[in-house]
């Protein structure tokens, strides 16, 4: 809580002597468990400058409980209209992840993210076909196959 103002601060730097800064924060903005921390984390993923900050705020993202993160960051690409970035960065970390409750909730927006860019082919892949296998085990389970 007492963190919180300070991990704000760090992120809204954007000089190059903040880089790892900002790398180091994402951890410890996950870990706040806090509506206000996951917004910083939100806009880390859409805006931050290093490309490594990005993916690890989509990562780390991947990981808060409940689906609110996850829908949060999916509408906020959505908005944002750079659904190329929120596929790759949404790739990477599916992944990274080895919890099956957040490899669906991100096979899901992956999948929603390649159908607002008109690739059926690859949501179907993606979905059908396994290509992301923590993902599919995940959506097996949760349709009971």
């Amino acid at each position: 809580e007492q963190a919180l103002p300070l991990l704000r601060e760090v992120m809204e730097r954007r000089d190059e002597c903040s880089i790892h800064l900002r790398r180091r924060a994402m951890m410890m903005l996950a870990e706040q468990r806090d509506p206000a921390a996951q917004a910083i984390l939100i806009d880390a993923a859409l805006a931050d400058p290093d490309p490594q900050v990005r993916e690890q705020a989509t990562f780390w993202l991947s990981h808060v409980p409940g689906d609110a993160a996850v829908e949060a960051l999916a509408h906020a690409y959505a908005t944002s209209g750079d659904l190329a970035a929120a596929l790759a960065l949404l790739e990477r970390s599916l992944l990274r992840t080895d919890d099956p409750t957040s490899s669906f909730r991100i096979t899901v927006v992956l999948a929603n993210v390649l159908i607002d860019l008109r690739q059926f082919d690859r949501a179907e892949t993606l979905i059908g076909d396994g290509v992301f296998q923590g993902g599919f085990n995940a959506l097996k389970q949760h349709f009971g196959g």
